[in-house]
Parts: structure tokens; sequence; C-alpha cells
């Protein structure tokens, strides 16, 4: 049995306010950063690189985090919390779970790969992560599962979850106004 079963719906709304809206805040947050501080073009601007490299990682786990969320079916641990945890019916019709772009499946192939393990994959070649696209990935998700979350889990605070993803998905801008929307591509440099 799965932890989350024996929790009741002021436990899983709490859950949400909590640990979905902080994972969903910090992607944006770190997005805003990367684009902040240039990192783009960090290959040439050596006295940022770290930054930007624990940046993008902070990135990438909180995007992995999400995705696992919003698209994994199955696996994890028995205290893994997933969307459909969250739906009645059948869950995956109604999160269209086959629509899962190539950036999901890369950062969930290969984010850990790259990111959290010592591997000779990552040794191999920089990899490059189009944060931008990772960001609308996800922003149409977020917006597709609180559209069809029960009431009794939704908190008014996912309001402003929602206005911030419609913002994400019709501007090329970033998700706030002081920094320039120049940023798709981040590179994560080892050396």
């Amino acid at each position: 049995m799965r932890d989350i079963d024996s929790w009741n719906d002021s436990q899983k709304k709490e859950w949400l306010e909590k640990h979905f809206l902080y994972e969903f805040r910090m992607l944006q947050y770190c997005y805003c950063m990367l684009v902040r501080l240039d990192c783009k073009n960090m290959r040439i601007k050596a006295k940022k690189e770290p930054i930007c490299n624990m940046i993008l990682e902070d990135f990438i786990v909180h995007a992995r985090n999400l995705m696992e969320f919003l698209w994994k079916k199955n696996g994890g641990y028995p205290d893994s919390v997933r969307a459909p945890d969250f739906l009645k019916g059948n869950p995956w019709q109604l999160l269209k779970a086959d629509d899962c772009p190539c950036q999901v499946k890369e950062i969930l192939d290969e984010g850990s790969k790259y990111i959290q393990h010592l591997t000779s994959t990552r040794a191999k070649h920089t990899k490059d992560w189009l944060c931008k696209k990772i960001l609308k990935d996800l922003a149409k998700r977020i917006l597709t599962f609180l559209d069809v979350m029960p009431s009794q889990y939704y908190d008014p605070k996912f309001d402003d979850v929602k206005d911030s993803c419609k913002r994400i998905l019709k501007s090329n801008e970033p998700p706030v106004a002081y920094v320039t929307a120049e940023t798709q591509t981040f590179s994560h440099k080892w050396s």
C-alpha cells in the first residue's frame, strides 16, 4: 500500500499547497535567474559559470520532480506522489497521458545521468537543456492538471499558478518582467 492511499482530502490538499506549489515556484525562480544572469552565454563568461551550473542543476531537478508528478504512471517508491492521486475517474485520460513532449522524456530518462549521479554519460559530451521549452511544456501540463483537479483539493493560491502558466504559454517573455527573453538553451559545462 502506498502512503498517500491512507491520506484524507485535507492531507492531500495540504501536500499540494506545500510541495506542488514549492516545486512550481522554484522552477520559475530558477528559470528567471538563468535568464537574468545571462547563463546562455556562460561559455564565454567564466566568472558566472559556477552559479549558472548551480541554478541550471536546480532547474532540472525541479523540472524532473514536476514531470514525474505530472507524467510518470508507475514506478517510484511507496511514498511517491503522482497527479492521479488527486484525480477521479480515469486520471490519465483527463491528463492526456499520451501527450508527452520529447523534452519530458529526455529529462525523465537522462536528467539523473547528467545532474544527480556520477555517470560516464556526462563525461562524454556537454548536454544542452532547452529550458524555455521545458518551462512551456510544464506550464501546459500544470494547467491541465489544475483544470481537472477536484474542488476539494483546489486552493486559491493555484489561481496564481494558473495565471503564471498562461503568461508563460502566450508569451515569448520569461515569467517575470525584469529579465530579457533571449534565452532558450543553456549548456551544462563540467570543466
